[in-house]
């Protein structure tokens, strides 16, 4: 993951359509461009990897697939810093209850709960009913093309 926010290297909102990423792609790599600045200025210094920056935003955000596991990984590390992992829990250890929940007792008593669908979304952490602790759930993704139904 990079050390920046692509969305604010690009400067548009997350939900930008794709026409609004190209056009200021666009008007960003001519601003950036090392050939279109002053080369005795201070500004150029840091033109090289600003271009690199706005370059590699556009790569990663202008495909649907690479942006989607972008936001996937922003999505992440955000649940992550704002609830700290208490322990990692293989979903194999939790309890499932046959329609895709699945549930794992705190110490204080109560319940972590995840579905498959926030699994599916990419969301694998489980804050508890109760207290303040989470969980990171251990899962592995089934490949749909295997008929046995193995990981």
């Amino acid at each position: 993951m990079s050390e920046f926010d692509l969305y604010h290297v690009l400067d548009v909102n997350p939900a930008a359509s794709f026409e609004e990423i190209k056009r200021s792609y666009h008007s960003l790599i001519k601003q950036w461009h090392p050939d279109k600045l002053d080369h005795n200025s201070n500004q150029n210094s840091g033109a090289s990897q600003m271009y690199d920056r706005i370059d590699k935003a556009w790569q990663i955000l202008s495909n649907d697939e690479s942006r989607r596991k972008y936001n996937r990984q922003i999505k992440e590390m955000k649940t992550s810093q704002e609830y700290p992992i208490n322990e990692d829990v293989d979903i194999d250890d939790m309890e499932d209850d046959g329609d895709g929940n699945y549930a794992y007792d705190c110490r204080c008593g109560g319940t972590y709960n995840i579905s498959e669908n926030d699994l599916d979304a990419g969301i694998n952490i489980a804050p508890c009913t109760i207290c303040s602790l989470t969980i990171r759930i251990l899962y592995a993704v089934q490949d749909s093309d295997d008929d046995n139904g193995h990981l």
